[in-house]
């Protein structure tokens, strides 16, 4: 575990980017690695996990249901839509869900956060999700509200414990469960720890990227066992954030666990 410990702070010290990275068998108390797993930081698009746990939540209380339609107003829509750049639509609140996991799509999300409202969300993440770093602030792109001080946040950790109460059915029951973690299977989105992976390997994640930030977390399956793998770049030098560390990480990670199943 040393030598797989170096080489990854190895990647980390030629860079001055700030990072948070936690490599975690599922159900296990110790870290393979760890670095700043507990900070807070700005959420990005992670902060649609719980999101998507909440509505569930609703569905599984009968206050939503899953083939709800919903009205998306063209003042709804935001530019960097491509689900909705047709214009008004009435969308189900399923695929409202899928779109605003798979593709990370902004209006749906937003949508979803209206239709939820904020303070069901953040009661939510407190009572059911019982996570500390992790709340919603604001909507998507609403770039007013990050001006007036508000944003969504998260943590490593706090990750780390959503995605293990999906897979152990600890939250919903089993079958919404396994709609949730359906759905994060579908990821469209394999540019961060997928980066340099050749072939596909199951990886139930959530990428999340803002100027000069990224994540990627989840949990994927090496040698049919279950690992929490989540990274973190923040305060990047690159607008686009520090793409490349994550592919790299990603890699090694993933070569070390699938060589030797306990590194």
């Amino acid at each position: 575990m040393k030598q797989f410990q170096q080489k990854i702070q190895a990647y980390l010290d030629d860079t001055t980017d700030k990072t948070a990275i936690l490599i975690q068998p599922l159900n296990s108390t110790f870290p393979l690695y760890e670095k700043d797993s507990h900070v807070q930081m700005v959420s990005a698009s992670t902060i649609k996990v719980p999101i998507m746990c909440c509505a569930l939540h609703e569905v599984l209380h009968h206050k939503l249901a899953l083939d709800q339609m919903i009205y998306v107003s063209q003042q709804d829509i935001l530019s960097d839509s491509q689900v909705f750049e047709d214009g008004p639509t009435h969308m189900a609140l399923l695929d409202l869900i899928y779109w605003m996991i798979i593709t990370s799509d902004n209006t749906a999300t937003n949508i979803l956060i209206k239709t939820l409202g904020m303070n069901t969300i953040n009661e939510y993440i407190q009572t059911e999700l019982k996570v500390n770093s992790t709340k919603v602030e604001r909507i998507m792109l609403d770039y007013e509200a990050v001006k007036q001080g508000k944003n969504n946040y998260t943590s490593q950790q706090d990750q780390m414990m959503i995605y293990t109460k999906l897979f152990n059915h600890e939250i919903l029951n089993k079958e919404l469960c396994d709609l949730a973690l359906k759905i994060l299977y579908a990821q469209r989105c394999q540019d961060l720890i997928m980066r340099y992976i050749p072939y596909p390997v199951p990886y139930a994640h959530k990428t999340g990227e803002l100027d000069y930030l990224i994540h990627d977390c989840g949990v994927m399956t090496i040698n049919q066992q279950l690992y929490y793998i989540g990274f973190s770049a923040y305060e990047c030098k690159d607008i686009n954030g520090n793409t490349k560390l994550a592919g790299t990480i990603g890699k090694l990670v993933y070569d070390a666990l699938k060589e030797n199943n306990h590194v």
